[in-house]
């Protein structure tokens, strides 16, 4: 896997590229050994150890630690780059001055090879979603920014203390944190293409072996924390009717999984009409990408460009 992610950064259109491979093994194995190869083949790429396990927050961390360009591309082993990943989101952010964090849509490939990529629908091609709106659309689930290798976000606000952290009881949600902590700092803009693969193809991840109850639990706790990061003045739902609407979005998760007594039992527990209400919108953008937003997105430019000729631009 960590090959294949490699590769996918070699072959970006953007070519004045830096990276940085954070190897968390507790003593130098595999990994190790791909990332040093490849480092010893190009002068771009740097392997460094992060002497672990210590994990992701750790890890992601090491990596900042050795950057120098302005803007932090997150990339997973486990995931890979479509090859106009980098310079899509440039240009985007170039037309975007007030941003901190961008975020692409995905291609999902499952155990079969099979790859389905989020749909576009209404959206525009590049979407803002104002700082003083961001926290808001997080806690109503309005807003998917996707796991960390479909963001991208500005060095100087990482340096300026919004670092991805453990968090004592949310091992699994501490790249949500991370996310409500940079856009603490500026606008969020939204890439609507599939720019990066994500392979859920059954090897062991994050939360992969965490039980449904505690991965409630952890939610539970990130709500509270991107509630109380709204600014003052907004109309609010209550943190009970934030869990109602978690508890359905899981039960249409089990529904689709053909789990239906699951399904049915959960959405027998949810009692609170808020709850119901914030999940018909979360169903309704699912099914119709670009409406029923409940947070105003800004359109930013007309189009995105086509892959323009090699140029040198730092990531």
């Amino acid at each position: 896997m960590l090959a294949r992610a490699i590769e996918s950064v070699l072959r970006q259109t953007v070519v004045d590229w830096e990276l940085i491979i954070s190897d968390d093994e507790r003593t130098p194995g595999e990994g190790w050994a791909v990332a040093r190869a490849y480092a010893e083949r190009d002068p771009r790429i740097t392997a460094v150890r992060n002497h672990g396990p210590q994990g992701q927050a750790s890890n992601l961390g090491n990596a900042i630690s050795h950057a120098r360009g302005e803007w932090i591309k997150p990339l997973y082993d486990d995931d890979e780059l479509e090859p106009a990943c980098l310079q899509t989101m440039l240009d985007g952010l170039s037309r975007a001055p007030g941003a901190v964090m961008a975020t692409s849509l995905a291609i999902n490939v499952n155990a079969h090879g099979t790859e389905h990529a989020e749909k576009i629908g209404e959206r525009l091609p590049f979407e803002l979603i104002a700082q003083h709106d961001a926290h808001y659309a997080l806690f109503v689930q309005d807003l998917d920014i996707g796991i960390p290798s479909q963001v991208m976000v500005r060095r100087d606000v990482i340096e300026a203390g919004a670092t991805m952290k453990d968090a004592d009881g949310m091992p699994t949600v501490v790249d949500l944190l991370w996310y409500s902590n940079v856009l603490r700092h500026g606008d969020l803009l939204l890439v609507n293409a599939p720019l990066v693969k994500r392979y859920q193809t059954g090897h062991t991840t994050i939360t992969s072996e965490l039980s449904r109850e505690k991965l409630f639990a952890e939610f539970h706790a990130l709500r509270r924390v991107q509630r109380d990061l709204i600014p003052t003045g907004q109309p609010i739902p209550s943190l009970s009717e934030a869990d109602q609407q978690l508890r359905l979005i899981q039960a249409a998760l089990e529904f689709r999984g053909g789990r239906l007594s699951t399904a049915l039992r959960l959405i027998a527990t949810t009692p609170i009409a808020g709850g119901h209400r914030l999940f018909a919108f979360w169903l309704l953008r699912r099914f119709f990408p670009g409406r029923f937003a409940i947070v105003a997105r800004l359109s930013v430019g007309e189009t995105i460009a086509t892959p323009m000729p090699r140029e040198r631009r730092a990531a």
